[in-house]
Protein backbone atom coordinates (compact mmCIF):
# COMPACT_ATOMS: atom_id res chain seq x y z
CA UNK A 1 0.00 0.00 0.00
CA UNK A 2 2.71 2.54 0.95
CA UNK A 3 4.36 1.15 -2.31
CA UNK A 4 1.46 1.81 -4.36
CA UNK A 5 1.12 5.59 -2.41
CA UNK A 6 5.04 6.30 -3.07
CA UNK A 7 4.42 5.31 -6.73
CA UNK A 8 1.78 7.36 -7.23
CA UNK A 9 3.64 10.70 -5.85
CA UNK A 10 6.59 9.56 -7.53
CA UNK A 11 4.28 9.99 -10.56
CA UNK A 12 2.88 13.02 -9.95
CA UNK A 13 6.33 14.71 -9.57
CA UNK A 14 7.37 13.78 -12.88
CA UNK A 15 4.24 14.67 -14.28
CA UNK A 16 4.65 17.91 -12.51
CA UNK A 17 8.30 17.93 -13.89
CA UNK A 18 7.28 17.28 -17.46
CA UNK A 19 4.55 19.85 -17.33
CA UNK A 20 6.74 22.54 -16.16
CA UNK A 21 9.69 21.95 -18.62
CA UNK A 22 6.95 21.94 -21.46
CA UNK A 23 6.43 25.09 -19.83
CA UNK A 24 9.58 26.69 -19.80
CA UNK A 25 10.98 25.27 -23.38
CA UNK A 26 7.52 27.71 -24.45
CA UNK A 27 8.57 30.38 -22.06
CA UNK A 28 12.33 30.22 -23.40
CA UNK A 29 11.17 29.39 -27.40
CA UNK A 30 8.44 31.31 -27.73
CA UNK A 31 8.45 34.68 -25.40
CA UNK A 32 11.13 35.15 -24.25
CA UNK A 33 13.32 35.20 -27.79
CA UNK A 34 10.18 37.43 -29.05
CA UNK A 35 10.52 39.71 -26.23
CA UNK A 36 14.48 39.60 -27.05
CA UNK A 37 13.81 40.68 -30.83
CA UNK A 38 11.51 43.18 -29.72
CA UNK A 39 13.74 44.83 -27.53
CA UNK A 40 16.14 44.93 -30.35
CA UNK A 41 13.36 46.24 -32.86
CA UNK A 42 12.31 49.16 -29.82
CA UNK A 43 15.66 50.23 -29.41
CA UNK A 44 16.38 50.62 -33.04
CA UNK A 45 12.91 52.98 -33.40
CA UNK A 46 13.92 55.24 -31.09
CA UNK A 47 17.70 55.69 -32.43
CA UNK A 48 16.01 55.73 -35.93
CA UNK A 49 12.87 58.52 -34.95
CA UNK A 50 14.99 60.17 -32.85
CA UNK A 51 18.21 60.72 -36.02
CA UNK A 52 14.75 61.50 -38.19
CA UNK A 53 13.87 64.20 -36.19
CA UNK A 54 17.45 65.91 -36.66
CA UNK A 55 17.74 65.66 -40.11
CA UNK A 56 14.46 67.13 -40.67
CA UNK A 57 14.42 70.69 -41.69
CA UNK A 58 14.14 73.19 -38.65
CA UNK A 59 10.88 75.17 -38.49
CA UNK A 60 13.07 78.62 -39.80
CA UNK A 61 13.74 77.10 -42.67
CA UNK A 62 12.03 78.71 -46.09
CA UNK A 63 9.68 76.39 -47.07
CA UNK A 64 10.81 74.46 -50.06
CA UNK A 65 14.00 76.47 -50.55
CA UNK A 66 17.11 73.87 -51.85
CA UNK A 67 18.18 73.50 -48.20
CA UNK A 68 14.61 72.52 -46.91
CA UNK A 69 14.57 69.92 -49.61
CA UNK A 70 17.84 68.74 -49.32
CA UNK A 71 17.11 67.70 -45.57
CA UNK A 72 13.63 66.00 -46.45
CA UNK A 73 15.20 64.56 -48.74
CA UNK A 74 17.61 63.50 -46.60
CA UNK A 75 15.78 62.08 -43.82
CA UNK A 76 13.28 60.14 -46.14
CA UNK A 77 15.97 57.93 -47.68
CA UNK A 78 17.25 57.75 -43.98
CA UNK A 79 14.18 56.52 -42.85
CA UNK A 80 13.55 54.65 -45.71
CA UNK A 81 16.76 52.53 -45.07
CA UNK A 82 16.56 52.14 -41.33
CA UNK A 83 12.58 50.64 -41.47
CA UNK A 84 14.28 48.04 -44.23
CA UNK A 85 16.80 46.91 -41.64
CA UNK A 86 14.37 45.24 -39.21
CA UNK A 87 11.32 44.73 -41.86
CA UNK A 88 11.89 40.34 -41.98
CA UNK A 89 11.90 40.61 -37.91
CA UNK A 90 8.85 42.72 -37.75
CA UNK A 91 7.22 40.62 -40.01
CA UNK A 92 7.97 37.43 -38.21
CA UNK A 93 6.92 38.64 -35.20
CA UNK A 94 3.45 40.14 -36.45
CA UNK A 95 2.85 36.76 -37.91
CA UNK A 96 3.52 34.97 -34.95
CA UNK A 97 1.51 37.01 -32.57
CA UNK A 98 -1.77 36.76 -35.22
CA UNK A 99 -1.29 32.94 -35.27
CA UNK A 100 -0.40 32.62 -31.54
CA UNK A 101 -3.20 34.95 -29.91
CA UNK A 102 -5.50 32.71 -31.62
CA UNK A 103 -4.70 29.92 -30.09
CA UNK A 104 -6.42 28.83 -26.55
CA UNK A 105 -3.89 29.78 -24.35
CA UNK A 106 -3.71 31.63 -20.96
CA UNK A 107 -5.19 35.17 -20.39
CA UNK A 108 -1.39 36.64 -19.80
CA UNK A 109 -0.25 35.53 -22.78
CA UNK A 110 -2.49 36.97 -25.67
CA UNK A 111 -2.59 40.28 -23.58
CA UNK A 112 1.16 39.83 -24.52
CA UNK A 113 0.18 39.12 -28.08
CA UNK A 114 -2.22 41.71 -28.19
CA UNK A 115 0.54 44.47 -27.26
CA UNK A 116 2.93 43.19 -29.55
CA UNK A 117 -0.06 43.68 -32.21
CA UNK A 118 -0.87 46.69 -31.03
CA UNK A 119 2.87 47.96 -31.20
CA UNK A 120 2.83 47.02 -34.99
CA UNK A 121 -0.67 48.11 -36.07
CA UNK A 122 -1.26 47.53 -40.23
CA UNK A 123 0.23 50.43 -42.38
CA UNK A 124 -1.94 53.42 -43.13
CA UNK A 125 -1.68 55.51 -46.05
CA UNK A 126 -3.71 58.30 -44.22
CA UNK A 127 -2.77 61.13 -42.23
CA UNK A 128 -3.72 60.19 -38.21
CA UNK A 129 -3.93 56.26 -39.56
CA UNK A 130 -3.18 53.65 -37.13
CA UNK A 131 0.54 53.52 -38.34
CA UNK A 132 2.52 56.72 -37.37
CA UNK A 133 5.58 55.23 -38.71
CA UNK A 134 4.13 55.16 -42.25
CA UNK A 135 2.45 58.09 -42.19
CA UNK A 136 5.90 59.97 -41.00
CA UNK A 137 7.30 58.63 -44.23
CA UNK A 138 4.40 59.02 -46.35
CA UNK A 139 4.55 62.77 -45.33
CA UNK A 140 7.86 62.79 -45.77
CA UNK A 141 7.50 61.51 -49.51
CA UNK A 142 4.65 64.40 -49.63
CA UNK A 143 7.25 66.80 -48.86
CA UNK A 144 9.95 65.89 -50.66
CA UNK A 145 7.88 66.35 -54.19
CA UNK A 146 8.91 70.42 -54.93
CA UNK A 147 5.34 71.17 -56.60
CA UNK A 148 3.57 69.85 -53.60
CA UNK A 149 5.55 70.87 -50.56
CA UNK A 150 3.11 74.32 -49.97
CA UNK A 151 0.58 71.88 -49.87
CA UNK A 152 1.87 69.66 -47.59
CA UNK A 153 3.12 72.40 -45.58
CA UNK A 154 -0.50 73.87 -45.45
CA UNK A 155 -1.43 70.49 -43.96
CA UNK A 156 0.12 70.89 -40.70
CA UNK A 157 -0.80 74.76 -40.92
CA UNK A 158 -4.53 74.20 -41.01
CA UNK A 159 -4.40 72.87 -37.61
CA UNK A 160 -3.09 68.75 -38.21
CA UNK A 161 0.48 69.13 -37.14
CA UNK A 162 2.75 72.06 -36.72
CA UNK A 163 6.08 71.33 -37.13
CA UNK A 164 6.71 67.44 -39.12
CA UNK A 165 8.73 67.26 -36.67
CA UNK A 166 5.75 67.63 -34.13
CA UNK A 167 4.76 64.17 -35.51
CA UNK A 168 8.20 62.52 -34.54
CA UNK A 169 7.48 63.57 -31.37
CA UNK A 170 3.83 61.96 -31.33
CA UNK A 171 5.51 58.88 -32.84
CA UNK A 172 8.45 58.29 -30.18
CA UNK A 173 6.15 58.96 -27.57
CA UNK A 174 3.06 56.46 -28.98
CA UNK A 175 6.03 53.92 -29.06
CA UNK A 176 7.68 54.58 -25.27
CA UNK A 177 3.58 53.63 -24.93
CA UNK A 178 3.37 50.90 -27.08
CA UNK A 179 6.80 49.57 -25.61
CA UNK A 180 5.83 50.11 -21.84
CA UNK A 181 2.15 48.38 -22.57
CA UNK A 182 4.33 45.10 -24.37
CA UNK A 183 6.68 44.88 -21.09
CA UNK A 184 3.51 44.92 -18.96
CA UNK A 185 1.82 42.21 -20.88
CA UNK A 186 5.38 40.48 -20.54
CA UNK A 187 6.05 41.15 -16.97
CA UNK A 188 3.68 38.49 -15.39
CA UNK A 189 4.77 35.41 -17.93
CA UNK A 190 8.73 35.91 -17.02
CA UNK A 191 7.34 36.00 -13.04
CA UNK A 192 5.52 32.98 -13.30
CA UNK A 193 8.66 31.54 -15.82
CA UNK A 194 10.81 32.42 -12.88
CA UNK A 195 8.44 30.92 -10.15
CA UNK A 196 8.76 27.35 -11.90
CA UNK A 197 12.79 27.17 -11.83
Amino acid sequence: MINALLSFIDRLIRLTEYRNARLDKRFDDLFELTFDDLLVIHTDYIEMFETTKTLLPKPSEEIGSKRYMRRITRATEYLRKKRRVFEPVRVKIRALAMEARDKPSAVEEKQFFNAILNYFPPASLSFGGPSTGTTLLQCLAYFSHGDTVRDAIRFFEDGNGGDIRDLVDQLLKESREKWSSICEAYAPLKVEAASRK
